[in-house]
C-alpha cells in the first residue's frame, strides 16, 4: 500500500513538473509565433522561400516540444487518477489514452502539426479534458476537507 502511494505521489509530482515545463514552452511558442507573424507581412513571407521555411520551423519545433511535455503530463496525471477515489480507473485510462494519442499524433507528423498534416487535432479535446478535471477537483473540495479531517483523527489515535 505504501509503495502504491509513493508511485501515485511520484506520478503526480512528475505530471506537475512536465506541466510546468509545457506551460513555459507554450509561452515561448506563442511569443515566437507572434513575433514572426506580426513583424513579417504575408507578402514578404511569400517571397522569402527557404528562409521563411527555416524561420517557421523554429515555432513549429517549439510547438512539438510543448506537445511532448503536455502529453507526458497528461499520461502521468492519468496514472495518478487511476487509483484516486474521485476519478478512478475509467478517468485514469481515458486521460492516459488522450495523452498517448496526443503524443503519437504529434510525433508522427513532426514537424508539421497533425491538423496541418490532415490528421485530427487532439489539442481541443485535451483542453476540454483538463477543464473537466479542474471542475471535478473544484467540486471535490468538500470531500477533500472531510478526508483530511477523518485522516487526521486516525493519525492522532495511532
Amino acid at each position: 500500500m505504501l509503495v502504491r502511494r509513493w508511485i501515485v505521489f511520484g506520478a503526480i509530482q512528475a505530471s506537475m513538473i512536465f506541466g510546468v515545463i509545457a506551460g513555459t514552452i507554450v509561452n515561448m511558442m506563442i511569443v515566437v509565433q507572434s513575433a514572426i507573424f506580426i513583424t513579417i507581412p504575408n507578402e514578404t513571407r511569400a517571397g522569402m522561400g527557404l528562409a521563411w521555411n527555416g524561420l517557421n520551423m523554429v515555432q513549429l519545433g517549439l510547438d512539438v516540444s510543448w506537445d511532448i511535455y503536455i502529453s507526458a503530463a497528461t499520461i502521468l496525471l492519468g496514472m495518478a487518477m487511476w487509483s484516486h477515489p474521485r476519478f478512478g480507473k475509467i478517468w485514469g485510462i481515458f486521460t492516459m489514452v488522450i495523452g498517448a494519442a496526443l503524443f503519437i499524433l504529434n510525433v508522427s507528423t513532426f514537424p508539421i502539426p497533425p491538423a496541418s498534416a490532415g490528421l485530427f487535432d487532439l489539442g481541443p479535446i485535451s483542453g476540454i479534458l483538463y477543464l473537466i478535471i479542474v471542475l471535478r477537483i473544484l467540486t471535490s473540495l468538500k470531500w477533500v476537507d472531510q478526508a483530511l479531517i477523518s485522516n487526521s483523527g486516525n493519525h492522532m489515535a495511532a
